[in-house]
């Protein structure tokens, strides 16, 4: 079929994109990122103590602007999450930074905890202990759960979707089976990049992909 010449005096056709699609998460659906409480909404506990995933012997400092990002118990992936964000977070592994004497503001952090039951346990502690302003020496952004396998059972999914939304901002990390044997974790997909990023812009930390990281 022989193509007619386009009319000269009529505006070029514009071609449209494909909308990326987004792919769902079992916890939060549609949602890349949920949000609870800015501050501390609960008074102080009677006797509360501090919480034992936060009990450190040799706290670590952090650099002024950066954000720690602290594993509420071991293996709780903040080696990948730190490589992936880059710059801006400092990898904490389970240690509490410590506060700077010489600084007004408090060490600001990302919880990260694991779906399974020990990391649900461990982020339960914290955040209510936060929910309660028994973390006066902390500057709790939010929190990240990653996946501990392909599948969560419903009230494991629900759990999730409760805690992430107890502290500033929330996001959970799906199970990426690449990562169980890659050295040099990628993102792929719409979802993971879209997560990273805007994990990136909580706290503050440069988009590599506008040229300034």
């Amino acid at each position: 079929m022989t193509e007619l010449p386009r009319n000269p005096f009529l505006p070029p056709p514009v071609e449209v994109t494909p909308a990326e699609v987004v792919e769902s998460d079992v916890v939060l659906g549609d949602q890349i990122e949920v949000t609870g409480p800015s501050s501390p909404v609960h008074p102080p506990r009677s006797g509360a103590v501090t919480p034992s995933a936060l009990v450190r012997e040799y706290p670590v400092s952090v650099a002024a602007g950066s954000v720690a990002l602290v594993g509420l118990h071991g293996g709780a992936g903040v080696s990948t999450l730190a490589s992936l964000i880059g710059r801006g977070v400092v990898d904490a592994g389970t240690e509490i930074p410590a506060a700077n004497p010489y600084l007004p503001a408090r060490p600001r952090v990302l919880l990260v905890a694991r779906s399974h039951s020990r990391g649900l346990a461990a982020a339960e502690e914290v955040t209510t202990a936060w929910s309660h302003r028994e973390l006066p020496d902390l500057d709790v952004l939010g929190l990240i759960v990653v996946d501990d396998g392909p599948k969560l059972s419903p009230a494991t999914r629900q759990s999730v979707s409760r805690l992430l939304r107890m502290t500033p901002h929330g996001w959970h990390i799906p199970w990426v089976e690449a990562w169980r044997t890659s050295s040099t974790p990628s993102l792929s997909g719409v979802r993971m990049p879209r997560i990273v990023k805007s994990i990136r812009r909580a706290v503050g930390a440069p988009d590599p992909s506008k040229g300034n990281a």
